[in-house]
């Protein structure tokens, strides 16, 4: 029997189906198993996680899935010879002579089908019937939750989308419009023969151009994807802080032990990593700082990241009335998304703090 699993696994969400999946196999006395599930949009199957199911039977697999999904009906587990597949799917057939399927349903909706199978009916195991309901209840129970995660990760796509969007037409849209506009007065000037305006005017235009190198390199350096999602928050900052450091010469100190003590799902680890990384962008281009220090705490009411610079500060309550606000704005929405709350404290010629609450961080 092949040793390795296949490695089409629903992503970094699965891990709890995969646990359930693997329990089912071993309480049943199986060689192998699967769960498949319907995609959100149609009635195509995947192979939502997989013991034992290995590169070569995948498709034969997933043919199976389908062929039990429409066989159950309404049975609350199906017996089946797989030597009926052979003609079809021969190398399913070679390994496996029987399959025990169970369905996954969710009132009047079918949500997937999970499978046990035997490398031969006397590995069967009796007894086992009453473990049946507890098991559906189970898995269907955590594909309801890995279907919840992919909306929040859909939506979480949407909005990134829209970010980047408003972030060029706010930022690169409004900078290259006044370039052509400078632009056009530098060639009337030419035309017209004033050349010591015209110099002025395209030192202007090579400072407007420069800063907006410079903002356009910083925005697709916090755009980029963070390296291993698997390390952590605190490991994922530190890598970011010090590319962050080495850029633009401002000083980054970290303490982020706290942080160890809880387990961040995927999605709060990105959204916070993006916080610090529009929190950081801001020092760099409005705060003539030359120190920034990222900290955190676990309290009663749950978890603080703090990023305090020593930079000029700004007037909070006028900054917030201005409606080209993108940064903070961003940063709040990302808040939002991982139901946490932001806070911001600023006054002229003190420095800016952000701070991150998270009263449920794990």
């Amino acid at each position: 029997m092949p040793s390795r699993a296949a490695s089409s696994i629903w992503g970094c969400g699965a891990a709890a189906l995969q646990n359930a999946l693997e329990c089912l196999v071993a309480t049943f006395g199986g060689k192998a198993g699967f769960v498949a599930l319907r995609e959100q949009k149609g009635e195509n199957l995947f192979l939502a996680a997989a013991v034992n199911i290995f590169d070569d039977i995948y498709q034969a697999a997933l043919f199976l899935a389908g062929y039990l999904d429409a066989e159950m009906g309404k049975e609350k587990l199906l017996w089946y010879e797989i030597k009926a597949l052979e003609e079809q799917h021969h190398s399913l057939a070679e390994w496996f002579k029987v399959a025990l399927a169970l369905p996954l349903d969710l009132e009047n909706s079918r949500l997937g089908v999970a499978c046990v199978l035997y490398a031969s009916a006397d590995q069967v195991l009796p007894g086992r019937e009453d473990l049946v309901q507890p098991f559906c209840r189970l898995l269907t129970d955590t594909a309801i939750q890995l279907q919840e995660y992919d909306r929040r990760i859909a939506s979480a796509v949407l909005e990134e989308r829209d970010r980047i969007s408003r972030e060029i037409h706010d930022g690169v849209l409004q900078t290259l419009a006044y370039i052509v506009l400078k632009l056009e007065v530098l060639r009337e000037g030419l035309i017209h023969g004033t050349i010591s305006e015209s110099r002025l005017t395209i030192e202007e235009l090579w400072q407007v151009a420069r800063k907006a190198y410079q903002d356009l390199r910083e925005s697709m350096n916090s755009l980029r994807a963070p390296g291993a999602l698997s390390a952590s928050l605190a490991t994922l900052i530190y890598q970011y802080a010090l590319e962050f450091q080495s850029r633009t010469g401002i000083d980054v100190c970290i303490d982020l032990r706290d942080s160890e003590k809880l387990n961040f799902n995927l999605h709060t680890k990105i959204q916070v990593l993006r916080i610090v990384q529009e929190a950081l962008t801001n020092v760099w281009k409005h705060a003539e700082a030359d120190r920034i220090l990222i900290s955190c705490a676990v309290e009663d009411n749950g978890f603080v990241l703090v990023v305090r610079d020593n930079g000029r500060g700004f007037d909070l309550s006028r900054v917030e009335q201005q409606s080209g606000n993108l940064g903070l704005r961003t940063m709040r929405e990302r808040a939002r998304s991982i139901e946490a709350e932001l806070k911001v404290r600023s006054s002229p010629g003190r420095g800016t703090e952000v701070s991150l609450l998270l009263a449920n961080p794990s």
